[in-house]
């Protein structure tokens, strides 16, 4: 309704609002439409022509009069296209074999979809190893706390990264700025064995890991997806489950005070084509009246 709603106004600009102009469109549409009706028509009773008798007699009697029909419209057409032809009927030559083709191809593609998507199989579980996760994170709060606690829900394989965004210089060329790197990382690192290692220790479960990416470009998304495919390679046929902390907004003006890093990282790992790889989406919803959730 909305596509055709805009294109009814497309012609109404391009004709200046003048509706008698349109009158030749109408004609070629609707002696179409009465053509390809009576067509199919023809096709349906010669598919249900029935065995003998009287439904036989009567099908073909149909068949007789739709072919008919399908004759004296598409004469009219003709004679609509070739008398209104510069006044505009020429839109419709043009517009409707494209929309054919365009519908064509949609068809293919979910005949496609539906092709590749097919499951000749029972289900599989021939592999059911627990995956790799992976917990992409900028710092420690309660979104990181939450992701890693899910996390070690999932697997024993469980590895917190951190892309350490050090600037536009490569490593090596600003040494103050590699000194301050420096001094993140193990900062980052005592943080997490106070507040990951310990408490991990403490219940009895495996101690996940830390890895902390260097990004000299300021980018976040490659360093990670190279990393992801470096450790597809190291855990051989596991799934990467790649846990996606994200922060949300509950009022509509705070979206534009955002970064939404997690979205574009998500983004990201699904175009990447990399195989094998989970995406789960772990939210933190902003309370309304500024106090942390209970």
């Amino acid at each position: 309704i909305v596509f055709l709603t805009g294109l009814a106004g497309l012609l109404l600009i391009a004709f200046r609002g003048i509706t008698d102009k349109l009158i030749p469109l109408f004609a070629v549409g609707a002696f179409l439409a009465f053509t390809l009706s009576q067509a199919g028509m023809v096709q349906h009773w010669r598919r249900n022509a029935g065995e003998g008798g009287k439904e036989k007699g009567r099908a073909g009697a149909a068949l007789a009069i739709n072919a008919v029909g399908v004759v004296a419209t598409a004469i009219a057409l003709g004679v609509i296209l070739i008398a209104k032809f510069k006044e505009g009927a020429w839109i419709t030559v043009l517009i409707i074999p494209a929309l054919f083709g365009l519908f064509l191809a949609i068809k293919r593609h979910y005949a496609q979809v539906t092709e590749q998507t097919r499951c000749p199989h029972p289900l599989d579980l021939s592999d059911n190893r627990p995956p790799v996760v992976v917990v992409p994170f900028s710092g420690w709060d309660v979104q990181t706390e939450r992701a890693l606690r899910f996390a070690l829900r999932l697997s024993p394989d469980v590895l917190g990264v951190h892309v350490s965004v050090t600037g536009d210089a490569p490593p090596g060329q600003n040494e103050d700025a590699d000194q301050k790197q420096k001094q993140e990382e193990d900062e980052l690192r005592r943080l997490w064995a106070r507040e990951v290692e310990v408490p991990v220790r403490q219940a009895g479960l495996p101690v996940p890991k830390l890895e902390i990416l260097p990004s000299p470009f300021r980018r976040v998304s490659r360093p990670l997806i190279e990393f992801i495919r470096k450790l597809q390679e190291q855990y051989e046929g596991r799934i990467v489950t790649v846990v996606v902390p994200e922060l949300v907004e509950t009022r509509a003006w705070e979206v534009l005070l955002h970064n939404h890093l997690a979205t574009a990282l998500k983004a990201a790992l699904l175009l990447s084509g990399l195989r094998r790889v989970v995406v789960t989406n772990i939210p933190w919803y902003l309370q309304p009246d500024g106090r942390p959730p209970g």
